[in-house]
């Protein structure tokens, strides 16, 4: 497959990143955590919502949701070490939804000075 080249953004969505976003990746050495910040970015800033919380499920990363995108094509395990960095490095917050203990749900969302 060749790379036709990206959708014009005047003409198709895009999520706005911050200038800090890409002096922060300067510290982040590993591609899964920086898949998974981008994930979330596109999932919460890519639809104006800076600081909702957001429900994604690991074969959400790994595989895409509702037919809006493919996923990080990242493995089950590389999915969970690059959101546990992300949260240790203080990128992403991760809020756990345990009162069904046998369907524990995870919010995620980027951390955002002043909001």
């Amino acid at each position: 497959m060749t790379f036709e080249g990206f959708d014009n953004p005047n003409e198709y969505g895009f999520t706005r990143i911050p200038h800090d976003w890409i002096d922060v990746f300067r510290e982040v050495d590993n591609l899964a955590e920086l898949k998974i910040l981008f994930y979330v970015a596109r999932h919460t800033w890519g639809f104006g919502e800076i600081d909702q919380w957001k429900k994604i499920t690991i074969k959400e990363f790994m595989e895409g949701r509702n037919n809006l995108d493919y996923g990080t094509g990242l493995s089950r395990q590389s999915v969970l070490d690059g959101i546990a960095r992300a949260v240790e490095h203080g990128y992403l917050l991760c809020k756990k939804d345990e009162r069904d203990k046998a369907r524990i749900k995870k919010y995620y969302k980027l951390k955002v000075r002043g909001v």
